[in-house]
């Protein structure tokens, strides 16, 4: 079984100056893999837990609505909402597994594209 990040691998002694942090991050490098070892068997590391933040989640929602009386007792209501607004991606955690060749990467969003839902709802 490959060992991940959240098994607390060993940062690596030799090179104390190292970090995990890059200054300028990109989707194929988040973080420098090269900053840990893989912790040996039946031991935790010393590198702490949750040290590898994800992207910062950013997401507007917006509706409108818009209700017509038809009749004494009848209304009806238009309604519009989107979800993720701007459609902005925000991006999922990187890969943490030491051992593939997708280390350091991330590959998903964590939120889904611009939605929109249009509806009419009648009362009565």
């Amino acid at each position: 079984m490959p060992e991940t990040f959240d098994a607390r691998p060993h940062d690596r002694a030799p090179d104390a100056a190292r970090t995990c942090n890059l200054d300028d991050r990109t989707l194929a490098r988040w973080f420098d893999p090269n900053a840990f070892l893989a912790a040996p068997n039946f031991t935790y590391g010393n590198a702490g837990l949750r040290i590898l933040s994800p992207d910062i989640l950013r997401t507007v929602d917006f509706s409108l609505f818009k209700q017509f009386q038809i009749a004494e007792h009848s209304k009806l209501q238009f309604r519009w909402e989107a979800f993720n607004l701007p459609n902005t991606a925000s991006f999922s955690a990187p890969n943490s597994t030491l051992d593939t060749t997708t280390v350091g990467r991330i590959t998903s969003t964590s939120t889904a594209p611009r939605q929109m839902q249009v509806a009419l709802k009648l009362t009565f």
